[in-house]
């Protein structure tokens, strides 16, 4: 087995090969992340028109939805699994967007989930040009059609 040094910043714990933080550093990493979001959430509940969707993200009715679609998919992010790679989904994401089609906000159809990093790769061709939000619409219900195929 490979070790290596935990990632946090000081810490000299060792920890096997691809994990990133020691326990101690886990726990920290964790609620500084939970206070991130706090923070993050707060911001946006001042702000009427974003409150309406921080609201709808934390209603039980789009938190069951949201499960519900990952468990269709195994729980995989969708994009990842095209590559013939398995991670784990933590996005739900709406393929149209709900400040333009809130008509779509719980549709299954208009939901795929996605890993952290390829949820930011959507939205980066998203805010890109209309083309590329176009190609990778395109590409998110393709892939689901072709998972939907080989699994349903």
């Amino acid at each position: 087995m490979i070790y290596k040094q935990c990632s946090a910043h000081g810490c000299t714990k060792i920890v096997a090969e691809g994990i990133k933080y020691c326990p101690q550093c886990t726990n920290r990493h964790n609620d500084k992340e939970k206070e991130r979001y706090r923070e993050y959430s707060r911001r946006r509940r001042q702000d009427n028109e974003r409150k309406k969707y921080q609201d709808f993200y934390s209603s039980d009715e789009w938190i069951n939805l949201s499960e519900a679609r990952k468990i269709h998919f195994f729980g995989m992010c969708v994009i990842c699994w095209l590559r013939d790679r398995v991670v784990n989904s933590i996005y739900t994401h709406h393929i149209e967007e709900t400040d333009k089609r809130p008509d779509l906000m719980l549709d299954e159809d208009n939901l795929i989930p996605l890993c952290p990093k390829c949820h930011t790769k959507v939205h980066k061709m998203y805010n890109s040009s209309d083309k590329d939000e176009r190609e990778m619409k395109k590409i998110l219900v393709e892939t689901i059609i072709k998972f939907d195929k080989e699994y349903y």
